[in-house]
């Protein structure tokens, strides 16, 4: 029946422009799940006990991999160690192509912004700005130098730490001309973000174990017997002087609760006299003696010893463990 309205017609043109924009949208949203996963796997890598450097080298591998990218990189700024200035130093790298790797590149190590063209970069990012698309968009002095590293696009966000420009991470792409979505650039700037977290734990950790490796390379180097305990009263470090003292080596005495190691008596009834030192931690108070008392050594042999006792603080002033110190001395002789 006819009604006078004309049927829809269907277009060929419009069913294309449809699909496209499907397609789009699907590629994006593939895009989103390959960061995410990335980003996730990522920091399951960082967290591992594998070599420092492996683990970071691998890690930039899977997120420039997600990204579709031909090399990731970490960049730190510091002062350089002669003059002061303000430099840049390119830190980790990880290429597609092993053969393309710039990390030894002498031009990238303690460079100053301004030697390389990228004053403005410093500008830009320190203000939490972003580079971002085809190097042929940029300044002609920036461009000099990355065309020499064959770039064709690139993305570079900032990293902070502390509220401090600690440096930047870039992502290179030499084959295509392109700009980075905002859901990517902010699953990059996450992945920068753990990738500082992670290179400044490890150096906290190397900080603290090479005081500890000074700690006891000096203690070692005492005569006196030194014994230190943590905030519960279980030992934690003994130098030589109190192994060969008491008859326990270090590895049976670490973990062992002080006066379990540490044993002492009265000399004249010979009476046991235990260092109460959870209480005396607890109580932030420090007992002076003057007495001289038994130590009883692991073969049963008993000898005359003195010794002071003083608390060991943490940063924030908290009481963290305790120092034993102790001689053998003769026995009626007073500590001076």
């Amino acid at each position: 029946m006819n009604t006078g309205k004309s049927s829809p017609q269907y277009s060929p043109t419009q069913h294309s422009d449809k699909q496209t924009t499907n397609s789009g949208f699907d590629d994006k949203l593939a895009m989103q799940q390959r960061l995410i996963f990335a980003l996730q796997k990522a920091e399951s890598v960082l967290h591992t006990n594998k070599h420092f450097y492996t683990k970071i080298s691998e890690a930039l591998g899977i997120i420039g991999e997600a990204a579709g990218v031909d090399r990731a990189y970490i960049f730190e700024n510091l002062r350089d160690p002669q003059t002061g200035d303000r430099v840049v130093s390119q830190r980790f790298a990880w290429p597609k192509n092993v053969y393309e790797t710039q990390i030894d590149n002498p031009d990238l190590q303690y460079a100053s912004y301004e030697a390389l063209g990228m004053q403005r970069w410093y500008q830009l990012l320190s203000e939490d700005g972003t580079i971002n698309g085809p190097i042929s968009e940029l300044p002609q002095s920036e461009r000099d130098f990355l065309q020499q590293q064959g770039i064709a696009s690139l993305i570079v966000v900032p990293v902070f730490k502390d509220d401090r420009f600690w440096g930047f991470a870039g992502f290179d792409d030499c084959h295509r001309t392109r700009k980075w979505q905002p859901f990517e650039e902010a699953a990059l700037r996450i992945g920068a973000g753990c990738f500082v977290d992670c290179i400044e734990a490890q150096r906290q950790a190397n900080t603290l174990q090479l005081e500890k490796t000074r700690l006891s390379t000096t203690l070692h180097m005492v005569t006196d017997g030194v014994v230190a305990t943590d905030d519960a009263g279980r030992i934690t470090l003994m130098n030589r002087a109190a192994e060969k003292t008491t008859g326990y080596s270090a590895q049976e005495a670490v973990g062992q609760i002080l006066h379990a190691i540490f044993k002492l008596s009265e000399l004249k009834n010979d009476r046991a006299k235990n260092i109460a030192i959870v209480e005396i931690i607890r109580q932030k108070r420090v007992p002076r003696t003057t007495s001289v008392y038994h130590l009883h050594r692991k073969d049963g042999h008993k000898i005359p010893v003195c010794y002071t006792l003083s608390l060991l603080h943490g940063a924030d002033n908290t009481v963290i463990g305790s120092m034993l110190v102790f001689r053998e001395t003769a026995q009626h002789q007073k500590p001076a």
